[in-house]
């Protein structure tokens, strides 16, 4: 009976083996790969002497010096202009609240974080005349700033962990119902992150003093963002921003600003 039992089992085995045979025969040559690959991995990391904890650590650390880089990055180009000194500072802390209570979460963040602190990269070539002018801007000169978000994407979008950064550079002027710049896409069609920063740089922006006027007041602003729900504001950032405030979970707000949600 045993016997039986095992023929019975191996004839089986022989059977599966061979099914697996014809898999990988038909197009599905790229197990091997992976399984290549994977040894590979294997071998470095046995080769190196280090543990997965001690590999993951390691890149845990090498992505913090990069944002870390990135953050150095935007606190000297905030400082070109006295008016926007901790502006890219306080848009990143701003979004990564937002972010992280819409549910992102991990690189998602990471993006977040550095779309927010690189969003004005791009102002380092735009001329100090146009770019701290005390007054009104021409339209012809209107047209130059706003090349600002083309050239930041442009400058970071060669580096490959900031292809996605870049999207968030390039697209967080638009504006939800399709009347923003530079391609005028509307709604779902702009990437969250770029919606996000788009309400947190407005935020900044309203409440901070600016070359061509003084900051205005939280009251105001949270009013503004309110009518700009629908229009210029995703709702949902909208909604996620408020819902925020009601919690007081944005340490760097004034403990004022609640009384205006």
């Amino acid at each position: 009976m045993r016997l039986l039992k095992w023929g019975e089992e191996n004839k089986k085995i022989n059977i599966l083996e061979e099914q697996i045979k014809n898999l990988k025969e038909e197009n599905y040559s790229y197990l091997d790969e992976l399984e290549m690959v994977y040894k590979q991995l294997q071998s470095t990391i046995e080769e190196s002497n280090i543990t997965y904890t001690e590999f993951v650590s390691q890149i845990k650390k090498l992505n913090e010096l990069f944002t870390s880089t990135i953050r150095a990055l935007a606190t000297a180009l905030d400082a070109r202009d006295p008016y926007t000194k901790g502006h890219s500072e306080r848009v990143a802390q701003y979004s990564l609240c937002i972010g992280r209570y819409m549910g992102l979460s991990g690189k998602d963040l990471d993006i977040l974080e550095r779309g927010a602190l690189l969003h004005d990269i791009g102002k380092i070539g735009i001329r100090d005349n146009i770019l701290l002018k005390p007054g009104p801007l021409t339209a012809e000169e209107w047209v130059i700033m706003r090349s600002h978000i083309i050239i930041g994407a442009n400058i970071i979008s060669p580096i490959e962990q900031l292809q996605e950064v870049a999207l968030l550079v390039k697209y967080n002027h638009e504006r939800w119902d399709g009347m923003g710049y530079p391609e005028g896409l509307t709604g779902e069609e702009i990437p969250l992150g770029a919606r996000i920063i788009t309400l947190t740089d407005a935020l900044d922006t309203i409440t901070t003093d600016r070359p061509y006027r003084r900051a205005l007041s939280w009251a105001y602003t949270l009013n503004e963002v309110k009518k700009g729900s629908g229009k210029h504001f995703d709702p949902e950032v909208v909604e996620a921003f408020f819902s925020i405030m009601k919690s007081q979970i944005i340490p760097i707000l004034p403990e004022s600003v609640s009384v205006y949600v």
